[in-house]
């Protein structure tokens, strides 16, 4: 970072006099200032000076602009303090002046020491635009030395000028270097006081729309910043999505946006207007967060949005998304902090929630029933007083109901994003009649889920009946034949979702399903080769690749509490399935399968939830009767939470190989320590 220490004052003198670059020390540098202010002094007193903008009315939210026009030799000298203060202070190389720029927080091969605002997706002339200095993308030293110069001797006027442009910088600059406004030229920044007039920010909230698995760019929930007055019409806020080109097919909009990258754009939108679509046409529950802030930290946020707003930067599903881009906003005001560090690689919209209240940065919480929700509180409501009674009228509905208390889907409430459990497992055999007996296979598993959660997991935080694991994996490690121990992969996955809609819910619609992954499974037709039938090989499962899809209608059992939008936690449902295997281990190296699941997913107590299920998947294997074959499992687990991010999960499960000729079932029980981080 040496050459962020680097000199540029000469850099200052030739902006002003438009003369040759001639290198000083800063002792000579000073004598040039003085005397190329005294000649160049009878030409500034001729000029024009700028009238400044009339003051916004007090209950609107306006620029700073200077009070009265500097002389000249006030404004040099004064740039010429600022410019030694600010190499002296090594401004340049500080963390807040680095966010300002969107330089990354951590470089790395892929990320370098480069502003995020060039990249790939955002027009050369936009990224033009975000700097003050040619060099501003790669150089930090430059941008700051550039901005100083700008701001005493504008090469630009009024809303062209880097007082207009960069607000967010201006006031930084302005902080740390204790200039004084006065000896700042004037400018009229007519477009940035439009602006702030119109957004009119008072305060900030973080706004939390839930999870919605029916969108797949929604399944991990959506945030955004909404920046807050006492006009509800007319708030404004700040949303980061990825791009949609028109005529773009969805499986290649869903490939850029999560594994081959993006343009992520911001807009602005009229929140009344915006939010129409959470919670009508998606029926999603939306949260809103105000945020503790300062009247300061307000406006810098507000500045810092005027900058970035015109500008894509990359968007990857994971980890450069609308909670990732908010985090980054705020860091810029939370210089001594950095919201971005995690131990998840991840970071989502809940994820930041969780994290903002643990920084005690959330003032207060209101939450915004969907139009689901309030079906589903008259539904309890009639329920909880034997009232069966038909609820088709939503505009009746949301008349009569009363209150609704806010939903269990809050995800201040939920266990923190990942999971990675521990435990033990064992797997005994019946064997066909006539074959020696099999010992049982015990093993140490290991598993890591990045997210979300499955049917075991705590249920506050989430949309009740949604289900979603992504990019998972297991590990066991056992003896082998020669008492070594042996690591194996027991599992991959790359998601795994069910979205459960009962009938007799708010949701009444189809219950639905999928899978994509490697899983290790029995072949139903040959536990091993017929020359060497009593070897343990009998028992070995195998790795498959496995897609499945699963389709059907749930139901809900019991009653949710009154005067709430939840559905009641207990919800039964018959799934038909089709699914492929692909893998070597298997009897012609694949199978492909029609059957049904059926299951219930019980709540015994806030902290203790058990569930059922038994699948009936038929495969076909080949052309012969041999090949096809039915292989039932019966599966049931429990999981105790001990606290927010601990539990302890016991399950157990048959699966029965009718026309295997080795193995007539096999019984698999495991006990396991789950940690939920993020």
């Amino acid at each position: 970072m040496n050459f962020l220490k680097y000199s540029y004052h000469q850099h200052a003198v030739t902006r002003v006099f438009n003369q040759k670059k001639t290198a000083f020390n800063q002792k000579q540098l000073a004598k040039a200032v003085f005397v190329l202010s005294l000649i160049s002094a009878q030409h500034y007193a001729f000029a024009a000076p700028v009238s400044h903008v009339s003051p916004a009315p007090a209950q609107q939210f306006s620029s700073d602009t200077a009070l009265s026009t500097p002389t000249p030799i006030t404004a040099t000298q004064t740039l010429q303090t600022a410019l030694t203060s600010a190499h002296e202070q090594n401004l340049a190389s500080q963390k807040a002046w680095l966010r300002l720029l969107y330089y990354p927080e951590t470089v790395t091969r892929k990320q370098p020491f480069e502003s995020r605002v060039n990249n790939r997706f955002n027009p050369k002339a936009s990224q033009r635009q975000f700097f003050a200095s040619a060099q501003g993308a790669k150089n930090p030293q430059a941008e700051l030395d550039e901005m100083l110069t700008q701001l005493f001797h504008p090469s630009e006027k009024n809303n062209a000028s880097v007082q207009c442009r960069f607000p967010a910088r201006t006031q930084w600059l302005i902080e740390n270097l204790a200039i004084d406004t006065s000896s700042l030229p004037k400018q009229h920044c007519d477009a940035l006081d439009s602006w702030l007039q119109k957004i009119n920010p008072q305060s900030v909230s973080l706004i939390f729309a839930s999870e919605y698995l029916d969108s797949p760019p929604s399944a991990f929930a959506h945030s955004f910043l909404r920046f807050d007055n006492a006009d509800l019409s007319n708030q404004y806020y700040l949303n980061f999505t990825p791009k949609v080109t028109d005529g773009e097919h969805f499986l290649k909009f869903a490939y850029k946006s999560s594994i081959g990258g993006n343009a992520g754009e911001f807009t602005m939108t009229n929140y009344q207007q915006g939010i129409k679509e959470y919670l009508q046409d998606n029926g999603r529950n939306v949260w809103q967060y105000q945020l503790n802030l300062t009247d300061k930290q307000v406006k810098q946020l507000a500045y810092r949005t005027w900058e970035i707003k015109d500008q894509n930067l990359p968007y990857y599903l994971l980890s450069d998304n609308c909670a990732s881009e908010i985090l980054v906003l705020l860091n810029s005001i939370f210089p001594d902090k950095n919201f971005l560090v995690t131990d998840s690689p991840m970071i989502s919209p809940a994820q930041v929630v969780r994290m903002l209240n643990q920084e005690n940065l959330i003032r207060s919480t209101q939450f915004s029933p969907s139009t689901p929700t309030v079906v589903q509180a008259q539904l309890n409501a009639r329920n909880a007083a034997n009232h069966p009674k038909a609820f088709n009228n939503t505009q009746q509905n949301r008349a009569l109901s009363p209150q609704i208390l806010p939903s269990r889907d809050n995800p201040q409430l939920a266990n923190p994003l990942s999971r990675f459990d521990i435990g033990i497992s064992q797997q005994s055999f019946d064997r066909v009649s006539g074959r020696p007996k099999l010992d049982s296979n015990q093993a140490v598993t290991l598993n890591y889920r990045m997210v979300y959660r499955d049917a075991l997991d705590k249920i506050d935080g989430y949309p009740i009946g949604s289900q979603l694991n992504a990019l998972s994996m297991v590990l066991s490690i056992h003896d082998n034949a020669d008492h070594q121990d042996t690591v194996q992969l027991e599992q991959l996955g790359l998601f795994d979702v069910r979205s459960l809609h009962p009938i007799n819910s708010a949701k009444k619609g189809n219950s639905w399903g999928g899978n994509i992954g490697l899983q290790r499974v029995f072949d139903g037709i040959k536990g091993t080769s017929s020359s060497n039938k009593d070897d343990r090989s009998a028992t070995d499962n195998h790795l498959v690749a496995n897609i499945s899809g699963e389709f059907g209608k749930s139901v809900a059992i019991g009653s949710a509490a009154p005067n709430t939008g939840d559905m009641p936690a207990n919800i039964c449902y018959g799934l038909g399935t089709i699914a492929a295997q692909f893998g070597k281990g298997l009897y012609h190296g694949y199978r492909a399968g029609l059957g049904v699941n059926v299951g219930c997913n019980a709540e015994l107590r806030p902290n203790w939830r058990a569930i059922s299920e038994l699948t009936l998947p038929f495969w076909l294997s080949g052309d012969s009767d041999n090949e096809s074959y039915w292989q039932p499992k019966l599966s049931i687990g429990s999981q105790y939470d001990i606290n927010q991010t601990n539990a302890i999960r016991v399950t157990a499960s048959r699966e029965w190989l009718p026309k295997s000729d080795n193995i007539d079932n096999v019984d698999e029980v495991a006990l396991k320590w789950l940690h939920y981080f993020e």
